[in-house]
């Protein structure tokens, strides 16, 4: 006979792991802060819209988020002013055509700066 005092392995449950819960935070993204900039310069407006929602204790992840959201604001708000200025000028006789190259050459640049800065 086996003695009350000690437990039968055979009748014994097996206990589960403990299941490691993150942190509550209250606010967030819960990615690493490094990733979150990444995705945030990656999807520049958009992207910089939803981490500076999403994000509101991270002060790293909201100044990405910020960067991405004024440079891809301003990039694009340029862009359509020399778009603007392209259709304008192309309407002007002799010289329209010449000034409209001209700009359109600008466009051309200024999308492979902000591409480069992108980047880096």
């Amino acid at each position: 006979m086996s003695d009350p005092a000690t437990p039968d392995p055979a009748s014994a449950t097996p206990t589960e792991p403990a299941v490691v819960q993150p942190p509550a935070s209250g606010a967030g993204t819960e990615l690493q802060p490094n990733i979150a900039a990444a995705l945030a310069c990656f999807f520049s407006i958009l992207g910089g819209i939803i981490f500076l929602v999403l994000e509101k204790k991270n002060k790293f992840v909201r100044f990405y988020a910020m960067q991405s959201l004024l440079f891809g604001a301003a990039w694009f708000v340029l862009i359509i002013a020399i778009e603007i200025m392209i259709i304008i000028l192309s309407k002007i006789p002799f010289l329209g055509g010449f000034f409209a190259a001209i700009f359109s050459l600008a466009a051309l640049l200024i999308g492979l700066v902000y591409l480069a800065v992108w980047v880096i």
